[in-house]
């Protein structure tokens, strides 16, 4: 992955937030990773993070399949085929990329920032003798528990047999933690701690409805619904996209903004047009955080409906701005939400009820505030800030090289 995979300040914000907040502690930062898209420099310096990227052969690049709906034995065939040559020149290159880096600098810690970066992230640091660190962002999903689940991952659980001074484990409600006890790593190595919040996003934008109305060419009396993650089964944005129409007879100033791509973004916009609610609806693609950030302010009620897990980036900016929350009722949210109190939890097996619950929830406009309110107060009662959450983690890596 890169620093940021998406462009600048687009996607997932925890890789650069962790890299640029061990900068401006001080420490120098070396980010090796491929070059995967147009427009990027070999080399450049973000924000005191010294960036190197390797071309891999053949332009391989797993984003070409990124938004690629992989749902005939053809697309997952070249999927399938992308990933793993993808997975395979990263051993080659990232290892002697990183060899050859190493020397130069002689780094006391090597950070691997995936499962694919592992094993040359290891070998790497035997030969310079380094401690070894692996950081998760999140189990793909359960399954990995069962048989068949372990056959498929192996590759990806091998990586935890690797004897790494410590596994940095983002708590977000995928299972690492445990799937990572399970497979026999020692409890003092690893550390499961959620990801930081971005302090700026508390902030309100000035006129983000009206600005957000404007541009999207809707009454300023709009009600909005807010949708932010990617486009993938699991992420249940079929299960709002199918519910829209039900709620749209009842509702008819009610608009919905989708953030976000993937490989079912053509079967959401079918949805959308059969049911002939494409005016209503709003695909504005991945956008920059501060884009993020006006519309969260714009919106009435951020609706995320995973499967699994709904500990997320997007999930904690929310709340960080006072959204009403409707979520799917998970066993991690339970930790943080209280159904009723600071948002409303709905059964995964319930959903089909989705279009009376978001019609109920518009009609009852002190509920609808007060949930706001209420998710708030709690976001800063569990989340920390970015910067506190770095210092945690670069005080522990110090304390490793000083061993």
């Amino acid at each position: 992955m890169d620093i940021w995979p998406f462009g600048k300040n687009k996607g997932i914000p925890s890789i650069s937030a962790s890299q640029t907040g061990f900068a401006a502690l001080g420490h120098e930062v070396y980010f090796l990773c491929p070059l995967k898209r147009k427009g990027l420099l070999a080399e450049e310096e973000m924000d005191g993070v010294n960036i190197k990227r390797y071309r891999l052969p053949f332009g391989i690049s797993s984003l070409s399949v990124y938004n690629l709906p992989l749902n005939n034995f053809w697309t997952r065939v070249k999927g399938s085929i992308i990933y793993n040559l993808e997975w395979f020149f990263v051993q080659v290159y990232a290892l002697f990329k990183g060899i050859a880096l190493a020397r130069k600098i002689k780094p006391d810690i090597i950070y691997a920032h995936s499962t694919t970066a592992a094993l040359p992230a290891y070998l790497v640091s035997r030969f310079c003798k380094a401690k070894f660190v692996i950081r998760v962002y999140g189990i793909k999903d359960m399954s990995t528990f069962n048989f068949w689940g372990r056959i498929r991952a192996f590759r990806d659980i091998a990586v935890f047999k690797l004897p790494a001074d410590y596994f940095i484990v983002t708590n977000d409600g995928t299972g690492g933690c445990a799937l990572l006890k399970d497979l026999g790593v020692k409890e003092e190595k690893i550390k499961n701690w959620r990801n930081g919040i971005d302090v700026s996003i508390s902030e309100p934008v000035s006129d983000a409805k009206n600005k957000v109305c404007e541009q999207l060419k809707i009454p300023e009396s709009s009600r909005i619904i807010l949708s932010l993650s990617r486009f993938i089964s699991i992420y249940g944005v079929d299960d709002l996209v199918s519910s829209l129409p039900e709620l749209f007879k009842k509702q008819d100033d009610i608009v919905c903004v989708i953030a976000g791509s993937g490989p079912d973004k053509t079967k959401l916009e079918t949805i959308v047009n059969k049911a002939g609610i494409a005016s209503r609806v709003f695909f504005v693609g991945t956008v920059e955080r501060e884009e993020v950030k006006k519309l969260l302010y714009a919106s009435d009620i951020y609706v995320f409906l995973p499967q699994l897990h709904n500990c997320t980036n997007t999930m904690w900016e929310a709340m960080s701005c006072g959204v009403c929350i409707l979520t799917t009722e998970t066993e991690s949210i339970k930790e943080i939400l209280t159904s009723g109190e600071n948002g409303v939890l709905i059964s995964p097996d319930k959903v089909k009820d989705l279009p009376q619950v978001l019609d109920d929830l518009f009609g009852d406009k002190d509920l609808m505030k007060r949930l706001g309110e209420n998710v708030l107060n709690r976001s800063r009662e569990v989340l920390e800030s970015w910067p506190d959450r770095i210092k945690k983690e670069a005080k522990l890596l110090e304390e490793l090289v000083k061993g």
